[in-house]
């Protein structure tokens, strides 16, 4: 699971590398909420990562 949401930060950093920043924060939202919670949020603009990011 963590290798695979490495691969979608690195192809999001490729994709878009001016938001690399965002980027870090979605991995990290989603490798916890893949792990705790079993759900597989989308490698871009999913709204849950984004409500626990802005929380």
């Amino acid at each position: 699971m963590q290798i695979r949401r490495t691969r979608e930060m690195i192809l999001n950093i490729i994709e878009d590398p001016q938001h690399y920043h965002s980027h870090f924060a979605t991995f990290s939202t989603s490798t916890a909420m893949s792990a705790v919670y079993g759900y597989e949020p989308s490698p871009r603009n999913d709204p849950l990562v984004q409500l626990s990011n802005d929380a």
